[in-house]
């Protein structure tokens, strides 16, 4: 039970290092759509955002990518040492974070509220429904509904500028305490409903995940202990085979020894039943040896060689065996 935990546990690691892998991949993706949709949509609308500041935090996003590149490396090539379990998770959890905090700034400085791709937190979340643990999955959307909120909250009171996307927008909307309100529940119980969601869909993966894993290990056990009872099979046939072997070596040596010495002083129907018995211990050792040979093959794992067969001649002889007692 302790192995396979052991095993549960180094597999679980791995997946993880895998996921965290993907998002790394993922982020370089992202970050690069980001720069792209900056770079077009500044050029091409008239949008009331500060060019330079979003290229900052997108090169922000570039710069802690390359962070977590070499970090993950690291990790990757300690990752069957003690503790790692906790490293990756917390790694993890850390990317996540920063990823929720760069998105509001990203979101604050294109728009705030009126920004509809503060969707995307969706998408992070179900990141870390895929990545983390369904504790840690809630506390990440804890994050991003705190940081999204009191940047809606910050906003409206006039603490931090609203900085509008468009011009032909008007900001007033965005200071009314009924849609400041409506918006903040509906982004909050969206926001944990996909963590619900998806936490669940991954926990059952992961259950059945680790069903399968035990199950392979229940089929490896079974089918070394089969093989060892195979083993053990063929060893006591061999055993048993050789000790009846040398029995019948010994009468079929005394037969011969009486149709030899005894030759004249035998009666026809005497020597007749010798032969006969002499044939028959002969057959049995013939036998014996062929399951001799067999049980050699079968503990030293051997294949059998196909050949042609006469089946006339294995007939007769055991016509000849059989005739006298029918």
């Amino acid at each position: 039970m302790k192995q396979t935990l052991k095993k549960l546990s180094l597999t679980y690691r791995s997946e993880l290092a895998d996921r965290i892998g993907w998002l790394i991949r993922l982020r370089w993706l992202a970050a690069s759509g980001v720069l792209i949709t900056i770079l077009i949509a500044t050029s091409l609308f008239d949008l009331m955002v500060d060019r330079l500041v979003l290229l900052v935090v997108t090169s922000a996003i570039f710069v802690s990518n390359l962070g977590y590149q070499l970090y993950f490396n690291h990790l990757q090539s300690n990752l069957n040492k003690p503790g790692r379990h906790r490293r990756i998770a917390l790694f993890a959890n850390f990317q996540i974070s920063l990823d929720l905090l760069i998105l509001t700034v990203l979101i604050y400085f294109s728009g705030g509220g009126e920004n509809p791709f503060f969707f995307y937190y969706i998408f992070h979340m179900i990141i870390a429904s895929i990545l983390l643990e369904p504790a840690d999955s809630y506390r990440q959307a804890t994050l991003a509904t705190l940081l999204f909120n009191s940047m809606l909250l910050l906003e409206s009171q006039g603490l931090i500028p609203h900085h509008s996307l468009f011009p032909f927008f008007s900001p007033v909307i965005f200071y009314h305490p009924l849609y400041l309100l409506s918006l903040s529940v509906v982004f909050t119980s969206t926001l944990y409903f996909s963590v619900y969601m998806a936490t669940s869909i991954t926990s059952r993966l992961r259950s059945r995940e680790q069903e399968l894993v035990e199950l392979k290990e229940s089929l490896e056990n079974t089918n070394r202990e089969l093989t060892e009872v195979h083993e053990h099979r063929s060893r006591f046939i061999l055993k048993v085979e050789h000790e009846l072997k040398a029995p019948l070596a010994a009468i079929q040596s005394l037969i011969a020894v009486l149709l030899t010495s005894f030759a004249g002083e035998l009666s026809a129907k005497v020597s007749e039943l010798l032969g006969r018995a002499e044939k028959r211990t002969h057959v049995l050792l013939e036998m014996i040896s062929e399951l001799l040979e067999l049980s050699r093959m079968q503990v030293a794992d051997h294949s059998f060689a196909k050949e042609p067969l006469e089946l006339a001649p294995i007939v007769k002889k055991q016509l000849e065996l059989l005739r006298p007692q029918a």
